[in-house]
């Protein structure tokens, strides 16, 4: 049952990375969200492999909100980067990926911040 389950959570999300290149971000957003809420029920198996998955795909619905929502984006950021250091470590690239991820989008926050009292 699980093993159904996963391959299908493996398979929207590479669905989803596929709208996020054709630049279809709100279909990304849905099958990588149908993903993570797939895999979320499967933590348990393996537990390592899920967190480090998990983490992914936060990180891959992060990437396809900022064309949407910088909040909801910095919030799977958030997530990824938690996730990612406390499993990995800080210095491993995907560890490093979600932190830089993180950065970017406070600064386009507070680029638009200042942008709006400027207006």
């Amino acid at each position: 049952m699980f093993s159904h389950a996963l391959e299908e959570a493996a398979q929207k999300h590479i669905e989803g990375r596929k709208c996020m290149k054709e630049l279809k971000f709100k279909e990304a957003v849905v099958l990588l969200e149908e993903a993570l809420q797939i895999r979320s029920m499967y933590v348990d198996v393996p537990p390592f492999v899920c967190i480090v998955d998990i983490a992914t795909l936060h990180l891959d619905i992060g990437r396809a909100l900022q064309a949407l929502n910088l909040g909801d984006a910095m919030n799977h950021f958030t997530q990824a980067w938690s996730m990612f250091r406390d499993y990995l470590g800080c210095d491993h690239p995907l560890t490093q990926d979600a932190h830089q991820e993180c950065i970017l989008i406070a600064a386009r926050r507070s680029q638009y911040s200042v942008s709006a009292v400027a207006a």
